[in-house]
C-alpha cells in the first residue's frame, strides 16, 4: 500500500481508521513510482527487452493469468468502458 492523497475526501470512518492504522506499514508515493520510473528511464534496461519488473525495480515473473491474451483484452475493454463512462459525465 502507498501513502497518497487519493482517499483524502473519504468520510467513511472505517476506511480512515484502517488507513491510519496501516500507515506505519505503507510505502511512500515516491517508492511506489520507483519501479515504473526505473523501467522507463534506466539506460541499462535497453538490453533487457520486454523484461517484467516488480517492486522495487527488480526483474520478476508475471502471474500466469497476466500472460493470457483473453485476460489482457478483457482488462483493456473494461478500462475503455470506464473511460467512456467518465467522459460522458
Amino acid at each position: 500500500m502507498l501513502t497518497t492523497k487519493l482517499m483524502r475526501n473519504i468520510s467513511n470512518f472505517a476506511t480512515l481508521a484502517m488507513n491510519h492504522l496501516a500507515a506505519p506499514f505503507m510505502y511512500s508515493a515516491a517508492q511506489g513510482a520507483l519501479t515504473q520510473l526505473y523501467a522507463n528511464t534506466a539506460p541499462e534496461i535497453e538490453d533487457l527487452g520486454t523484461q517484467y519488473f516488480v517492486p522495487w525495480a527488480r526483474p520478476g515473473v508475471p502471474a500466469e493469468a497476466a500472460l493470457r491474451i483473453e485476460a489482457q483484452d478483457a482488462m483493456a475493454n473494461w478500462f475503455d468502458a470506464q473511460i467512456a463512462r467518465l467522459a460522458q459525465k
